[in-house]
């Protein structure tokens, strides 16, 4: 929130896992976000801030481990600073989900998938 220098209103979080269900204390917002390299503006009308967050940080492979697969050879992933999860988008905001492109691997090689917000690697 101080990076954008948003307020909000106080809003309990319910997080259910398959192993554990927390609430969690979280200041709703409204913002939009879009592609790190520009592109259309996304609302998202409640965004749920809060100081705890439930997943690990996960690390971009190199453009070179990238490169050892061909379907993957012309995806552009944008090289961004901060590799920590910032931001859950859900099923809830259908303007940032359609997917024009696809790139599928062989067997247990990685698939990306391109949305409004940048491509992602599966």
């Amino acid at each position: 929130m101080e990076i954008i220098q948003a307020t909000g209103y106080p809003k309990l979080l319910t997080v259910i896992t398959l192993t554990d269900s927390r609430t969690l204390d979280s200041i709703g917002i409204k913002v939009s976000v879009r592609a790190v390299d520009g592109g259309e503006r996304i609302s998202l009308n409640e965004v749920l801030m809060t100081d705890e967050i439930l997943i690990k940080p996960n690390t971009l492979p190199s453009k070179r481990v990238l490169n050892a697969f061909p379907h993957l050879r012309n995806v552009h992933f944008p090289t961004i600073d901060d590799r920590t999860v910032s931001l859950f988008i859900g099923a809830d905001v259908p303007e940032a989900l359609p997917i024009p492109a696809v790139r599928h691997g062989q067997g247990r090689s990685p698939d990306a998938i391109e949305t409004p917000l940048g491509w992602s690697l599966l």
